[in-house]
Protein backbone atom coordinates (compact mmCIF):
# COMPACT_ATOMS: atom_id res chain seq x y z
CA UNK A 1 0.00 0.00 0.00
CA UNK A 2 1.18 3.73 -0.90
CA UNK A 3 2.34 5.73 2.38
CA UNK A 4 -0.49 8.45 1.27
CA UNK A 5 -3.35 6.18 1.68
CA UNK A 6 -1.90 4.55 4.68
CA UNK A 7 -2.25 8.25 5.78
CA UNK A 8 -5.80 9.35 4.31
CA UNK A 9 -7.20 5.95 5.04
CA UNK A 10 -8.97 5.48 2.39
CA UNK A 11 -7.94 3.12 -1.13
CA UNK A 12 -8.73 4.82 -3.93
CA UNK A 13 -9.87 2.41 -6.53
CA UNK A 14 -10.70 3.04 -10.16
CA UNK A 15 -12.95 0.54 -11.63
CA UNK A 16 -13.09 -0.18 -15.07
CA UNK A 17 -16.14 -2.27 -16.39
CA UNK A 18 -18.34 -2.26 -19.70
CA UNK A 19 -21.50 -4.06 -18.05
CA UNK A 20 -23.13 -1.34 -16.38
CA UNK A 21 -25.06 -3.96 -13.64
CA UNK A 22 -21.59 -5.27 -12.89
CA UNK A 23 -19.71 -2.11 -12.56
CA UNK A 24 -22.65 -0.68 -10.45
CA UNK A 25 -23.04 -4.01 -8.22
CA UNK A 26 -18.96 -3.94 -7.66
CA UNK A 27 -18.42 -0.34 -7.05
CA UNK A 28 -21.69 -0.63 -4.28
CA UNK A 29 -19.51 -3.40 -2.80
CA UNK A 30 -16.17 -1.99 -2.60
CA UNK A 31 -18.04 0.73 -1.08
CA UNK A 32 -19.84 -0.93 1.63
CA UNK A 33 -17.18 -3.25 2.81
CA UNK A 34 -14.75 -1.08 2.90
CA UNK A 35 -13.49 2.50 2.97
CA UNK A 36 -12.54 2.57 -0.51
CA UNK A 37 -13.45 5.34 -2.72
CA UNK A 38 -14.06 4.17 -6.13
CA UNK A 39 -14.66 5.55 -9.21
CA UNK A 40 -16.45 3.32 -11.36
CA UNK A 41 -16.09 3.78 -15.24
CA UNK A 42 -16.79 1.95 -18.40
CA UNK A 43 -14.07 1.89 -20.96
CA UNK A 44 -10.30 1.89 -20.86
CA UNK A 45 -10.57 4.83 -23.35
CA UNK A 46 -12.53 7.13 -20.35
CA UNK A 47 -9.23 5.80 -17.67
CA UNK A 48 -6.94 6.84 -19.47
CA UNK A 49 -8.58 10.27 -19.61
CA UNK A 50 -8.75 9.93 -15.67
CA UNK A 51 -4.95 9.23 -15.85
CA UNK A 52 -3.97 11.32 -18.45
CA UNK A 53 -2.87 14.75 -15.81
CA UNK A 54 -0.33 11.81 -14.08
CA UNK A 55 0.32 10.54 -17.93
CA UNK A 56 2.67 14.14 -17.45
CA UNK A 57 4.68 12.65 -14.31
CA UNK A 58 4.00 15.91 -12.49
CA UNK A 59 0.96 14.60 -11.10
CA UNK A 60 0.26 11.95 -8.39
CA UNK A 61 -2.11 9.25 -9.99
CA UNK A 62 -5.39 9.70 -8.53
CA UNK A 63 -5.46 6.39 -7.83
CA UNK A 64 -3.92 4.11 -5.94
CA UNK A 65 -5.24 0.55 -7.77
CA UNK A 66 -6.97 -0.42 -10.86
CA UNK A 67 -9.46 -3.11 -11.31
CA UNK A 68 -10.54 -4.00 -14.98
CA UNK A 69 -12.41 -6.83 -16.47
CA UNK A 70 -10.37 -8.10 -18.88
CA UNK A 71 -10.97 -6.86 -22.68
CA UNK A 72 -8.66 -7.50 -25.63
CA UNK A 73 -9.27 -3.61 -27.17
CA UNK A 74 -7.19 -1.94 -28.13
CA UNK A 75 -7.68 0.88 -25.85
CA UNK A 76 -7.09 -1.82 -23.34
CA UNK A 77 -3.27 -2.28 -24.45
CA UNK A 78 -2.79 1.41 -24.90
CA UNK A 79 -3.93 1.44 -21.40
CA UNK A 80 -1.07 -0.84 -20.18
CA UNK A 81 1.35 0.71 -21.78
CA UNK A 82 1.01 4.26 -21.24
CA UNK A 83 0.87 3.82 -17.37
CA UNK A 84 3.85 1.47 -18.46
CA UNK A 85 6.01 4.54 -19.81
CA UNK A 86 5.26 7.00 -17.23
CA UNK A 87 7.50 6.45 -13.61
CA UNK A 88 3.86 7.22 -11.46
CA UNK A 89 1.66 4.81 -13.17
CA UNK A 90 4.04 2.62 -13.64
CA UNK A 91 3.43 2.16 -10.22
CA UNK A 92 -0.30 1.60 -9.28
CA UNK A 93 -1.04 -2.28 -9.53
CA UNK A 94 -4.06 -2.90 -12.18
CA UNK A 95 -6.14 -6.03 -11.37
CA UNK A 96 -8.01 -7.57 -14.52
CA UNK A 97 -10.86 -10.05 -14.48
CA UNK A 98 -11.38 -12.89 -16.64
CA UNK A 99 -14.77 -14.04 -18.11
CA UNK A 100 -15.04 -17.01 -15.30
CA UNK A 101 -14.64 -13.52 -13.07
CA UNK A 102 -11.65 -15.04 -11.00
CA UNK A 103 -9.12 -11.56 -10.78
CA UNK A 104 -5.89 -12.24 -12.22
CA UNK A 105 -2.96 -9.61 -12.37
CA UNK A 106 -2.71 -7.89 -15.87
CA UNK A 107 -0.21 -5.96 -15.31
CA UNK A 108 3.01 -6.14 -12.87
CA UNK A 109 6.52 -4.34 -12.88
Amino acid sequence: MHERTEHLGTLRVLLIDSDANSRQATAKLLRDCSNYSVHAVKTSKEALTLLAPAASGSVEPAFDIILKEHEGSASACRLLKQMARTELLAKVPVVGEREERSLRPAFAR
